[in-house]
């Protein structure tokens, strides 16, 4: 076990003596915007962007005081426009348990775009083995050691707040200096519930919605998606669905939208999702939400991570529920920051 960084910047690791009941640190948070907690900066999440389009990131156990009725903890890690490399796929993101950090863990983040970034923040286990994340008093105090290196004092959800539950060094080094192209900024994300319950066509109109995906998504109803369709034309096509479906025309909207998502529009293909989901056809749903939220559609995340819940399938609803979550915070703290 490696012994923990000690400097002046570490955070108390006790609660304070306080009177009266104090709200939870989770329910404190507006943004990926730090709170003062007593004193100590805390943070909803680690957050970093990557310089170039590839960073090696290795995640080192310091110490770990896990709470009472906690079986397991660990380090949950998010991209946004970006993917995590294990074992030759793709992730979204990874939850990093206890065993690998003691080891010492590296793994390759890979940007689809400028302006990609990840996110850290800790995980853990309930008695019952469940995985759980931002709830409770969970969060982070940032130590930073060294350009490059910084040291993360979790206080996991479970129990008060105590920042010495997970410590955690981290370091990160570019792997590949190449730039990357520049995308438009995040959409929105809905709250729990919304992508089900949303009506086609009555989303917001964001300027994501008509941008070009991060690469073409193959879809087994329309082979490869173009990103060099006309924005103008699929938009056309997107608004033509809209409006027979308000008219009742569920197929021939549904007909409209498959072409517009095809050409690369993400709010039609999450529209197909909606549609698809409300008939039944979770298959058909998820695939179509899959290809939205390739396309930086948030709420096509949280209608995923709806999905994967309704099947049993927790791991991976939280795993979309952590991506959109992440997409929803640094996406309101770009957006507060002066221009």
């Amino acid at each position: 076990m490696i012994e923990p960084v000690t400097s002046a910047v570490a955070p108390a690791t006790g609660t304070p003596s306080t009177t009266g009941p104090e709200l939870p640190l989770a329910a404190r948070y507006h943004s990926a915007d730090p709170i003062d907690w007593h004193g100590s900066t805390v943070y909803p999440m680690y957050t970093e962007q990557l310089s170039g389009s590839a960073t090696t990131l290795t995640m080192t156990l310091l110490s770990a005081t896990p709470p009472p009725g906690v079986v397991g903890l660990g380090m949950g890690l998010s991209m946004v426009d970006g993917y995590v490399g294990v074992d030759r796929r793709h992730l979204a993101g990874v939850d990093v348990w206890h065993d690998a950090l003691e080891r010492g863990i590296t793994v390759e983040l890979s940007a689809e775009s400028r302006g990609a970034l990840y996110s850290l923040t800790p995980v853990w286990r309930d008695a019952d083995g469940a995985a759980c994340s931002w709830s409770g008093n969970y969060g982070v105090v940032v130590e930073r050691t060294a350009p490059g290196r910084v040291v993360l004092w979790c206080s996991l959800g479970a129990g008060p707040p105590h920042f010495a539950d997970l410590v955690v060094e981290v370091v990160a080094a570019p792997a590949d200096t190449t730039p990357i192209p520049a995308v438009r900024d995040i959409a929105r994300t809905p709250e729990a519930g919304e992508a089900a319950r949303a009506d086609p066509g009555e989303q917001q109109r964001d300027p994501v919605a008509d941008g070009t995906a991060h690469s073409p998504v193959p879809d087994a109803h329309t082979g490869a998606a173009s990103s060099s369709a006309d924005p103008d034309y699929r938009r056309a096509l997107y608004d033509l669905g809209v409006a027979m479906f308000r008219r009742g025309e569920e197929t021939q909207a549904c007909e409209l939208w498959t072409q517009a998502a095809a050409a690369g529009h993400a709010e039609a293909a999450f529209d197909l999702g909606v549609v698809r989901f409300r008939h039944g056809d979770l298959d058909a749903a998820e695939q179509w939400w899959r290809t939205a939220a390739q396309r930086h559609d948030v709420r096509a995340m949280v209608g995923l991570s709806e999905l994967m819940t309704r099947r049993g399938a927790h791991a991976q609803a939280q795993l979309w529920h952590t991506r959109a979550v992440t997409a929803k915070t640094v996406a309101e703290s770009l957006a507060n920051r002066p221009g």
